[in-house]
């Protein structure tokens, strides 16, 4: 999805805007097939746009809107986002996101645009103003978080599944990690007094702005319980992706020899979910897996010994390449190559400049501590542990020298947002926590 100039965008979200106007003041039906096609507008490709009214029990949590990408058109991206995130390309990832994509989901909360619930928009600017919110993060803010903890996480996961999240019959473990994030969220950035920023993209028109933050202040503000689930730190937010990464990393971990367990994890997900959209993706991901269809328990058998096989030949690849991978390792970790990782690690100024050292240093530290295992396995088992340790001593050296570089790595702070995501102000309530 490629977004058209803001000044571009402006008279189409007008249209929108002001249909929201008439639905919320003359009782108009919200026609959203309209809506859909003005939105087709504001792209300079082929995309298009599907729109879903979702209503939920009035103690259900909000999610106000969310934007995904058409579960067809992510299944089909799965394999390529899957290569380019493993192998560090962010540019790449990004393309196969924003331009491969050409069919996206909307869900709007019903609350959102029900006169007289307290969630309710006052009127079209602040709907056109939370949909621009969500179309940049969908298409900026949150992939660019989901590369960095992805890589983050690979980087600390030993060789064999490194190499085993490359293969095909994994791809499909990907696709809840994709869209891990569901509903409006607005980062802001640390107290500082009684100030706080929201992190507004520049995909919010300048003259949608106001209306962004008084709907933040007017209707989420004043309920800390709203609030708590939509307003979120960086950590916060963060947090939220980590756990689709972290589900993401044990499935590949398990996918070997207990599939039935993931299996069984994510028919307890799709169960309990009341989100359509997160339904479908969770019933792909058992389909690809099992061959079962998860609403009826049905399996089909040919698919499942296809998948079978692909399991059993990606596993053994990856087995043969993780050890040629570390042999290599093991006889290239010098001191040198680490005082380059120290260079390296001065010089971080980005996202990915700091994946990159990580892991290298996780990389080598593996490397040094098979070395290790292997040392000692070779002395007789009575050797003193003096005697050990002696055998030793220059890779622990290494070792040390490496965690060392990787605690200042990791205190390293980068910009997430390229320095142009800050500038809307609101004022916290005296007393409010977050």
């Amino acid at each position: 999805m490629v977004l058209k100039s803001i000044k571009d965008m402006v008279p189409v979200l007008n249209m929108i805007s002001k249909h929201v106007d008439n639905h919320l003041n003359n009782d108009e039906r919200l026609n959203l097939s309209f809506i859909s096609n003005q939105m087709k507008k504001l792209c300079d490709d082929d995309v298009t746009f599907s729109i879903k009214v979702v209503k939920l029990k009035p103690s259900a949590r909000t999610f106000i809107m969310c934007v995904y990408p058409d579960p067809d058109e992510l299944e089909k991206a799965a394999t390529p986002l899957m290569k380019s995130i493993n192998e560090g390309k962010f540019d790449q990832f990004i393309t196969v996101w924003s331009k491969g994509i050409k069919k996206w989901c909307i869900e709007i909360d019903s609350r959102l645009i029900t006169k007289g619930n307290p969630i309710c928009v006052d009127n079209g600017d602040q709907f056109v103003a939370i949909l621009s919110h969500e179309l940049g993060h969908i298409i900026d803010t949150h992939p660019t978080h989901l590369i960095y903890n992805y890589r983050m996480n690979r980087a600390r996961i030993g060789m064999y599944q490194k190499m085993l999240s490359n293969k095909a019959s994994v791809a499909v473990l990907f696709l809840p990690m994709f869209v891990c994030i569901d509903g409006l969220r607005v980062v802001v950035s640390k107290p500082t007094g009684q100030l706080k920023e929201i992190s507004a993209d520049s995909h919010i028109p300048i003259e949608y702005r106001p209306a962004f933050v008084s709907y933040i202040e007017n209707h989420i503000m004043t309920n800390p319980t709203t609030a708590s689930g939509i307003i979120v730190t960086e950590e916060e937010f963060d947090n939220e992706q980590k756990k689709g990464v972290m589900f993401t990393a044990e499935c590949i971990r398990l996918m070997k020899q207990r599939r039935n367990i993931i299996k069984t994890q994510l028919e307890i997900q799709y169960n309990l979910s009341n989100n359509s959209y997160f339904k479908d993706v969770c019933r792909r991901v058992i389909s690809g897996i099992s061959g079962t269809n998860p609403d009826t328990g049905e399996v089909n058998m040919s698919k499942e010994a296809i998948v079978d096989r692909a399991c059993a030949n990606d596993d053994a690849e990856a087995v043969k390449e993780a050890a040629h991978a570390l042999a290599l390792l093991e006889m290239n970790v010098t001191m040198r190559d680490i005082m380059v990782v120290a260079a390296d690690a001065q010089s971080i100024r980005s996202v990915e400049d700091k994946t990159y050292v990580i892991n290298n240093i996780f990389d080598y530290m593996e490397a040094l501590e098979k070395q290790r295992k292997k040392i000692i396995s070779k002395m007789d088992s009575k050797n003193l542990q003096s005697k050990k340790s002696e055998a030793t001593t220059e890779i622990d050296e290494k070792i040390k020298k490496l965690n060392d570089i990787l605690t200042d790595v990791m205190n390293t702070k980068v910009d997430y947002y390229n320095n142009n995501h800050y500038g809307l102000f609101v004022k916290y309530p005296d007393g409010y926590e977050g």
